[in-house]
């Protein structure tokens, strides 16, 4: 579908390429009062009749191919401005106006050679109707989608479908009447309607993509739609007058035509790009069903018509039935849509899925060579820290904690990553037995006690005595392990930590409260997934591997429980809430 960006960042390059407008052309609002002055001279001219009647035949026969030839210029030149992806739209509506306009010119050519409108159907009739493919697929060209394929025949059917539901509108209403009346040919006929069902076709298509535009660039195709509104008035209008043999040209019909196509020369120039990256609105049931609502009229018209008159008359049941075919293939074609994309997402997911075994492959291999020399590794370290002959100097002793340390952090990542590859993989190991949460609770307390004490922190308990549950007390120690330690991270000095167990009727809950900077609702809602930092490099000092927090809740949902956070803001500091089926 189309897409556009600010007015204001349309007169220069943007990020897809496309070019401003050349720097001689006048501003807009000075082409836009220089098409209205000419409209109204025009509009004067054909309502006084200056110079003669043969002289306002030959000028509303001149500004009827001169205007269409000069919006085709506006069209070619967006087209040559703008990037590949509507190039090709505004080159249709180019060569469908030099159509036109070629049709205009025959027509003139007879009309003056012999002082009388040529006979439908002539020569003009093949440059006018080839206007309406052309334009047609011109506008269907506008909807390029991101992965760069157009909508195919899809928005065809719907623009069919609202300009036959008009078509039998106008003619349950007395355009039948007026039809059959008429002294003229039957392929005349269909020839004349052809005008009216093109530009109805033509103009639902631009409201179907209007619809689905972003605000900032809908003044293009607004002008667009207005332009097929004034040509939808004239074809109409000259249908009927046509058909009752009243028209002659030099009257106000005329000025609808070239007010069209003024219309549609002004959006080519309209500063503002129909191609550039501002995302459309989301599409709603209301907008998919667009094009149902002309054929419900339709349908409301043709029972009228029945009711009225007892039975559709030929020319009622064929409009119908034309109406009911689209219908019908608009619905094939969604079909057909539906199928290609339940294939597509098909393809999706499985490549999806081949991706995430990989990747879990991976990660089981890589955290395997990396436990593998861990241990050996750190037990040569503590052999040269404790069982050295002699004692270690300062700056050994040093040496080795730091070595020490950083190997089992490495290693605490590569476990991380084993848990991590087991929770994708679906075989995250859990050995459930009977074990007492209070006792794990204690056990976590005495882990953090001396590093709160030294951070200034006071860490307490608080809850029943006991608490027994069905789980895997490993696993769940480790989770405790995580929360007071990321609660110690992120409590200041003087602040407090305090772990409390309750029992309810259902389940058990365990929840660890600090007293620190507290998380934002959008840090919250981004705290359990793999590999988040929340926290700014500059508020902390040690930077953890963004996984202990999404591993403790897949633990917490193998159990079937769950680990759920809240906080009221900055300052007001956090709570995780660890909830664990009951012990019967």
């Amino acid at each position: 579908m189309p897409e556009g960006q600010p007015e204001g960042a349309a007169t220069g390059a943007n990020g897809n390429g496309a070019k401003p407008l050349p720097r001689w052309l006048p501003p807009f609002g000075v082409q836009l009062a220089s098409a209205a002055a000419s409209a109204l001279l025009f509009i004067l001219w054909v309502r006084n009749g200056w110079g003669g009647e043969q002289a306002t035949v030959a000028f509303v026969d001149i500004a009827s191919a001169v205007v269409p030839l000069a919006a085709s210029w506006a069209c070619f030149l967006r087209a040559r401005q703008t990037t590949q992806d509507v190039r090709t739209a505004w080159s249709l509506l180019g060569l469908a106006l030099v159509a036109w306009a070629l049709g205009q010119a025959a027509w003139t050519a007879v009309e003056l050679s012999t002082g009388a409108p040529p006979d439908t159907p002539s020569l003009a009739d093949v440059g006018y109707l080839a206007f309406i493919p052309l334009a047609a697929w011109g506008v269907v060209r506008f909807g390029k989608r991101g992965d760069g394929r157009s909508e195919g025949v899809a928005p065809l059917l719907d623009g069919a479908i609202i300009a036959s539901s008009f078509i039998f509108l106008c003619f349950v209403i007395g355009l039948e009447d007026t039809l059959v009346s008429s002294d003229q040919s039957d392929l005349a006929l269909i020839v004349n309607l052809l005008y009216p069902f093109g530009d109805g076709l033509i103009l639902g298509i631009v409201l179907l993509r209007l619809s689905r535009t972003p605000r900032a660039a809908r003044t293009a195709l607004l002008l667009l739609a207005s332009g097929f509104v004034m040509l939808s008035i004239a074809d109409l209008w000259f249908l009927v007058v046509n058909a009752a043999g009243t028209y002659d040209t030099g009257g106000l019909l005329d000025a609808f035509w070239v007010m069209g196509f003024q219309l549609i020369g002004l959006a080519a120039v309209r500063p503002i790009n129909l191609e550039s990256g501002v995302a459309p609105p989301q599409q709603t049931p209301s907008l998919a069903f667009v094009p149902l609502y002309p054929f419900f009229v339709g349908t409301a018209a043709a029972m009228y018509a029945v009711l009225r008159d007892g039975l559709l008359t030929d020319t009622l049941f064929w409009t119908a039935l034309t109406v009911i075919l689209l219908m019908t293939a608009r619905l094939m074609t969604m079909l057909l849509e539906n199928m290609r994309l339940a294939r597509t997402e098909k393809r999706a997911v499985a490549e999806l899925r081949d991706e995430k075994a990989l990747r879990t492959q991976l990660l089981n291999n890589l955290t395997h060579d990396l436990l593998s020399p861990m241990s050996p590794v750190l037990i040569q370290v503590k052999l040269l820290r404790d069982g050295t002959p002699g004692p270690l100097n300062d700056r050994q002793a040093r040496a080795l904690d730091i070595v020490r340390r950083n190997l089992e952090q490495v290693q605490r990542l590569a476990v991380d990553l084993k848990d991590l590859a087991n929770l994708e993989g679906r075989s995250l190991k859990v050995l459930p037995g009977s074990c007492d949460l209070v006792e794990l609770a204690h056990q976590s307390v005495a882990t953090y006690q001396e590093e709160a004490t030294l951070r200034g922190i006071a860490l307490a308990y608080d809850g029943p005595p006991s608490a027994p549950c069905t789980g895997d007390a490993g696993r769940l120690a480790q989770v405790l392990d995580n929360l007071l330690s990321n609660a110690c991270k992120f409590t200041p000095s003087g602040g407090r930590i305090t772990l409390r167990i309750s029992r309810e009727p259902a389940e058990l809950a365990l929840e660890v409260t600090d007293s620190g900077r507290g998380l934002t609702a959008d840090e919250a809602a981004r705290l359990f997934r793999p590999f988040s930092q929340v926290h700014e490099r500059t508020e902390i000092k040690e930077r953890g591997t963004g996984l202990g927090l999404y591993i403790s809740r897949g633990i917490a949902e193998s159990h079937g429980g769950r680990l759920d956070v809240s906080s009221q803001g900055r300052g007001h500091g956090t709570t995780f809430r660890l909830s664990l089926p009951a012990q019967p």
